[in-house]
């Protein structure tokens, strides 16, 4: 078999960029477990603290690797920020796919092994910031601003780049009841990223998301955490519910895929990057212009 440097070198990029996210939790954890033992911290809550600590320190040397090795910015493709109007058009298409994938998963009934671990962890500090905030950022700069755009900047079709980086994002959290909600949560957030060139839209989402999440884990009791939406509300309101959530993702597509101007990403007859694609301080088209 003849050995193509392009195609190994297009598959190794991502897993390189994989390894350093868990080599640092694995690093982090490991001091941590050491200090922690040989100083006697933490007490009977001593496995918690190295968790929620090495977490968070791994978060911000993932954040740190990706942003000034070039990997990941929080800039678009043309060097400047994309709108606060952009990112809050999207919103609407992040809610209603945050709440539908979360009932079609429930309505799957798959495992939640991390359960208890995510229970601890949200009723610590360390433990909270790392879920609603380092956790978010680190995984977006990674999955979006670092391996789908590098797809994408390979000539890569948009839909592959985003397919792929949405299974790596699903696999990679390997717990059953997270994987198919991560794995259409990363096409959401991959297209967003493909259109405005931008993970700031898919950020604001994730931090979103897990810090309902953490503060609803946060403040209830254990017993609650097994509660499907359908338990809590009725499963009347809950295919109410769904098909809402449905129809808002479908009409908030369509308004986003019509009123965005052409992904940054996309190529000119020359094969380079569209320079007149996306003009970021205005990045939503105003009504006048759209007919």
């Amino acid at each position: 078999m003849k050995f193509n440097k392009e195609k190994f070198l297009l598959a190794w990029g991502p897993i390189k960029l994989v390894c350093y996210f868990f080599l640092y939790q694995v690093i982090c954890i490991a001091v941590l477990q050491g200090i922690f033992t040989a100083f006697h911290l933490g007490g009977t809550h001593a496995n918690t603290y190295v968790s929620a600590l090495g977490l968070v320190i791994s978060g911000f040397l993932i954040i740190a690797h990706l942003y000034f090795f070039g990997y990941a910015s929080f800039k678009t493709e043309k060097g400047s920020y994309i709108s606060i109007k952009t990112i809050i058009y999207c919103l609407p298409l992040v809610i209603a796919s945050l709440l539908g994938s979360n009932i079609v998963g429930e309505f799957l009934e798959l495992p939640n092994i991390y359960e208890d671990l995510f229970y601890s962890l949200s009723r610590n500090t360390f433990g909270f910031l790392s879920i609603a905030l380092t956790g978010p950022i680190a995984e977006e700069m990674l999955f979006r601003g670092a391996i789908e755009g590098f797809f994408l900047r390979k000539g890569i079709k948009p839909a592959v780049a985003i397919v792929v980086s949405a299974i790596i994002f699903g696999v990679i959290h390997a717990n059953p009841a997270q994987i198919f909600f991560a794995f259409i949560l990363g096409l959401i957030f991959g297209w967003m990223y493909y259109r405005t060139g931008s993970i700031l839209p898919s950020v604001v989402g994730h931090v979103l998301n897990n810090t309902v999440s953490v503060s609803v884990m946060a403040t209830s009791p254990i017993e609650d955490m097994s509660k499907t939406t359908a338990e809590s509300i009725g499963m009347t309101a809950t295919w109410f519910l769904l098909i809402a959530c449905i129809a808002i993702a479908i009409l908030s597509f369509v308004y986003l895929r019509k009123t965005l101007p052409s992904s940054p990403f996309d190529v000119n007859e020359n094969g380079n990057i569209n320079d007149n694609a996306n003009e970021n301080e205005n990045i939503i088209i105003e009504n006048n212009n759209l007919n």
